[in-house]
């Protein structure tokens, strides 16, 4: 078990370092040659085609869900009759994103600030979209059945792959200065090549599966449920920039896509840390072993609280300094915002916070039991948003970072109560004193540490990087081993007393 949350830990590692780097290279590039506005235009559209993929309904997950029994099992024909229905749906939701990607390439444009023209804007979307049918025509059912069998590491190598192809094909487009659509068209080419990869691999482990079979009817029950999460979290993470984009303009759109892309990368990494046991917890499940589910989410928790207070105190102190050096150069917007930086390190810590109760909410298939919570926040989140909408960016963020907050009480709440998973006041706690600690930690190294060095090159940032998260990895470890000694010290009072 370890040996494969490992594998899929680090295959995870290597996805999100090449993410970076295309992360990193590509919307600079972008700015730089294009300008803020097509940046802030390729991101609108890029959300855009996040929230067409509403019309998924949940199937994913709720396909991961419903094949953790027959693959725990080894049940060769109960995971048959499942692909047999999965395989369906995602047909039938290919053609409706289609249909629906059309229509609202077609009328967006229209309502969109203008500062790039109708064809740009409607290209990007299409193009954009195209990525996304051929997951839902070819490799998607794959991808969910490689993670339901603990196999994430194959889905993440094939993406690494990806974005090396869509890394190559851009920066030669945008050294001939090629169209954004053209450039953007580089997602279309990697995303067929990871699906042909998908394919071969699952055929060669599972053999092919005979999709004329009877299907399993039980098997996506639960996908209204998983839909409503999907749409309540994507209003809480998507919705921003659209708003940015028809309230304000685009050019503030990609100032904000410029903080978010750094925020993506590292909910990605806090992300890979939940991936990596989601499957464990399934199959403890799936098996009902609560005892064994109860042990593996203490040690998980142990681990990930302090490893996300370490990731977003970082995040708090740098990221300034580095879209100081990454946007240097582009003069057509105001990039820098000191208050913008601390609100999304308090924002990703938050989502952080809620993801382990809601790992272990999803394995089960809890959603119906759950999805009024994720109705609360989305709601929390846009009477906030429209509220707090004067305040500009740093409102937008205000509003998120209170809907996570609700989400971190009543979903632990949830595991403690309705799930047998125990000590829901010691995570509060947990949180509270390294949240603390952390935030104590944050102003010591920017009084102290960040004013000893010249930020003006990345080597010089990275070294100072280098520096601070050394600083405040030390300072957390330091409290790990004082909270390791007091159990300890419990637990022996607790014998000699008992």
């Amino acid at each position: 078990m370890r040996f494969e949350a490992l594998k899929n830990y680090f295959a995870n590692i290597v996805l999100l370092v090449v993410r970076s780097v295309y992360g990193l290279i590509l919307p600079h590039m972008i700015i730089l040659s294009y300008g803020s506005a097509v940046n802030g235009a390729a991101s609108v559209a890029t959300q855009i085609v996040g929230c067409i993929q509403l019309v998924e309904m949940g199937i994913y997950s709720a396909s991961i869900v419903a094949l953790y029994e027959p693959l725990a099992r080894k049940d060769r024909h109960g995971t048959e009759a499942t692909m047999v229905s999965i395989r369906s749906f995602y047909v039938k939701i290919g053609w409706i994103f289609s249909l629906a990607t059309m229509l609202v390439a077609l009328v967006f444009p229209m309502w969109s600030s203008g500062e790039v023209g109708y064809l740009t804007m409607f290209g990007l979307i299409v193009t954009i979209a195209c990525a996304n049918a051929i997951r839902y025509f070819a490799s998607g059912k794959y991808r969910a059945l490689l993670q339901a069998d603990n196999k994430l590491y194959i889905v993440f190598l094939t993406e690494s792959l990806g974005y090396v192809i869509q890394i190559v094909l851009s920066v030669i487009c945008i050294q001939n200065m090629m169209p954004i659509v053209a450039v953007k068209a580089s997602i279309v080419v990697s995303t067929a090549c990871e699906a042909i990869i998908l394919v071969l691999y699952a055929h060669r482990r599972f053999g092919r599966f005979n999709y004329k079979a009877h299907p399993r009817k039980d098997a996506l029950i639960r996908q209204r449920d998983i839909m409503i999460h999907q749409v309540a979290t994507l209003i809480i993470m998507n919705v921003d920039i659209i708003v940015i984009s028809v309230a304000f303009d685009l050019s503030l759109a990609s100032v904000y896509a410029v903080y978010n892309m750094i925020a993506l990368l590292l909910a990605g990494l806090v992300d890979a840390m939940t991936a990596s046991v989601t499957a464990h917890f399934g199959q403890r499940i799936a098996l009902g072993d609560g005892a064994g589910l109860q042990r593996l989410y203490a040690r998980f928790e142990y681990i990930y609280i302090p490893a996300c207070v370490w990731l977003y105190v970082c995040m708090a102190v740098l990221l300034l300094p580095f879209v100081h050096l990454y946007v240097a150069g582009a003069n057509d917007a105001d990039y820098f915002n000191l208050g913008l930086a601390y609100l999304f390190a308090i924002s990703g810590l938050l989502r952080a916070f809620q993801k382990p109760a809601l790992t272990v909410i999803a394995a089960k298939g809890d959603y119906r039991q759950t999805r009024a919570i994720l109705v609360v926040q989305a709601a929390v989140k846009i009477v906030l948003s429209a509220l707090l909408l004067t305040w500009g960016l740093c409102g937008l963020l205000v509003a998120t970072s209170i809907a996570w907050a609700i989400g971190i009480i009543t979903f632990r709440v949830y595991a403690s109560t309705d799930m047998a998973i125990s000590g829901s006041r010691n995570t509060f706690a947990r949180m509270t004193v390294y949240g603390l600690v952390g935030f104590g930690v944050m102003l010591c190294v920017q009084e102290f540490l960040v004013p000893l060095f010249q930020m003006d090159s990345y080597t010089n940032w990275a070294l100072c990087a280098l520096v601070v998260a050394s600083s405040i990895a030390f300072v957390l470890a330091i409290v790990m081993g004082a909270e390791r000694l007091v159990r300890a010290l419990r637990k022996r009072r607790d014998m000699s007393n008992g």
